[in-house]
This record gives C-alpha cells, structure tokens and sequence, in this order.
C-alpha cells in the first residue's frame, strides 16, 4: 500500500508537470530529489527505486509494481517531450534517463 501511494502521489505530481511543460517537468524532478535528499541529511530516497531494486525473491510483487509505475512516469515524460517537439527516438531516450 506503501508504494502505491507513494507512485500515486509522485504520478500525480509528473502528470500535471508533464501537462504544463518538459522544463516544468525537469524542474520538478531536480527539486523533487533536492528536497528529499537534502531535507534527510542525505539518508532518504524513492520509495519506489527502493522496491525496485531492495525487493528479494519473495517480494517479487513489489518489483512489479515498481515497474509499472516507472513505466507511467516514463510514458508522461515522453509525452511531455513530444509536445515541445521533440523527435520520438530523442522523447523516448531523454524520458528512460
């Protein structure tokens, strides 16, 4: 439950960035990690990175959640780059880094 709502409110958030602009849409990402690295000396990080790739074997759900909502977040990136007339080959590189 965790870790949907987690990707549910950061979803939430890259919808209506992406909506707006692909520079709104990267201020968001770099403030987004500014506040919470620098909020938690540094200590705190995605919660939705953390399940994928902290999930063992027996948390073989996690991991696919954490896919799928990866996947999201890319798909309202490329879109987003699309807008602002991005080539797909460029939208599609930029939004899986």
């Amino acid at each position: 439950e965790a870790l949907e709502y987690a990707g549910l409110e950061i979803t939430a958030s890259i919808d209506e960035a992406a909506g707006e602009s692909a520079a709104a849409l990267l201020r968001l990402f770099v403030q987004f990690w500014e506040h919470c690295l620098v909020d938690s000396d540094y200590q705190a990080g995605c919660p939705v990175l953390a399940a994928a790739v902290g999930s063992g074997e027996d948390e073989q759900q996690l991991s696919t959640s954490a896919g799928e909502i990866f996947s999201r977040w890319r798909q309202a990136s490329r879109e987003a780059y699309l807008r602002e007339g991005f080539e797909a080959a460029d939208a599609t590189a930029l939004a899986d880094t």
